[in-house]
């Protein structure tokens, strides 16, 4: 799905000098390459990774939102113990919810998505050691969300339609933060804002 940026949130898109990139960046569109070499160049941009998930700020982050198309994820939703996860899968998902979702690269847009609670993942972590590991709750939800940038999906794509909303992040009255109706040009129209998180 592509979206048109409301006016009001457009001055999130503009800082050319930071390092995540934003739509319509095609980067954040295309297939990812499998990790084989974990070189110190590497560990350097895992570093890197983990730097601007926290700093973005927000919850997880994958490779392609700062420019690379590699198969490697940063997992945060605990605020300061992130997880690497390389050439991630997942094994088995269990029960479905809705929840709200909001992207670094997409700064400003939020809406709901379906996702499942549960799920057994296998990777690789960053020193190339197997791992297995079963999240549920926002941990589950964060890595849905990373998971789907290695394969050149983003959150609104997802979007369950009519959830979609603009809201600047930075207004802390959000009463004066004004939408219109038609704000979002896309199959899902505005919703009320609620709780989000960014990845």
């Amino acid at each position: 799905m592509s979206i048109e940026i409301p006016d009001h949130i457009k001055h999130l898109y503009e800082d050319k000098n930071h390092p995540i990139v934003k739509i319509p960046n095609p980067v954040l569109r295309q297939a990812t390459t499998p990790i084989t070499d974990f070189s110190d160049s590497l560990q350097e941009f895992i570093d890197h990774m983990i730097y601007w998930s926290y700093h973005g700020p927000g919850i997880g982050i994958a490779a392609p939102q700062l420019g690379r198309s590699l198969k490697i994820i940063v997992v945060d939703p605990e605020y300061g113990k992130p997880e690497v996860f390389i050439n991630p899968q997942i094994l088995e998902e269990k029960e479905h919810i809705q929840i709200e979702e909001g992207c670094l690269s997409i700064p400003g847009i939020f809406g709901m998505v379906k996702r499942s609670r549960i799920i057994t993942i296998e990777a690789l972590d960053r020193y190339g050691k197997i791992i297995q590991k079963t999240y549920s709750g926002l941990g589950s939800i964060v890595f849905q969300h990373e998971i789907d940038h290695l394969n050149g999906i983003l959150f609104i794509d997802k979007a369950i339609p009519g959830t979609l909303y603009a809201q600047d992040p930075n207004i802390k009255d959000q009463q004066n933060n004004a939408r219109e109706e038609n704000d979002i040009h896309s199959e899902a129209s505005l919703s009320k804002p609620q709780e989000e998180w960014d990845t």
